[in-house]
């Protein structure tokens, strides 16, 4: 993953918006079948999984991981537009491809260098995101942590921000919750 990130980030310095952009669906699906088949795959599913045969669509791996450690929250198969069937996994599978619509997004990009440069900016921080999330599963798995342990502290990497935020109002009003925080005063 390390490399695919470092190979991404250096098309993104050298201006090569179709060759970075073809790729993405790569980070993707390796970054869930990676979690698939840590968290969920069984013994006998690895085999098919690792040659590559068909069926090997990453979408099923996605859901699984969607479902368990993003808790319903992953966005690949949500819509992004209003009144659109328009999914971050459409935009992904159409890339891969070198579609000519992948071919007529890249170049839409180049075109405002504003908006290109945010853009990459915020790919590349995904990027780092995912990079470091399995260098920590690295490091856990390593020091021997259980993997139920590993899966949990994922799926707290993944939990959206308004998780851990609890409304004063409802805090203050619960003794519970007052008593459990200890930066509460």
């Amino acid at each position: 993953m390390v490399d695919l990130r470092d190979s991404i980030i250096r098309d993104i310095e050298e201006g090569r918006v179709f060759a970075w952009q073809t790729r993405v669906r790569q980070v993707e699906e390796l970054y869930f079948k990676t979690l698939y088949c840590t968290f969920f795959a069984t013994p006998e599913e690895l085999p098919h999984i690792f040659s590559g045969a068909m069926p090997n669509s990453p979408m099923p791996f996605y859901r699984k991981v969607n479902e368990e450690v993003l808790k319903g929250n992953g966005q690949l198969e949500v819509p992004q537009i209003p009144s659109s069937d328009e999914t971050p996994a459409k935009v992904l599978h159409s890339a891969a491809h070198a579609s000519y619509r992948a071919i007529f997004l890249a170049v839409s990009i180049s075109r405002f260098p504003d908006q290109k440069a945010e853009l990459q900016n915020q790919y590349i921080t995904h990027l780092n995101a995912y990079c470091d999330r399995l260098q920590y599963m690295h490091r856990m798995f390593a020091a021997g942590r259980d993997k139920h342990i590993v899966q949990e502290a994922f799926t707290n990497m993944h939990r959206p921000a308004n998780h851990w935020h609890v409304p004063t109002a409802q805090a203050a009003q619960d003794p519970k919750t007052a008593e459990a925080d200890p930066l509460r005063g």
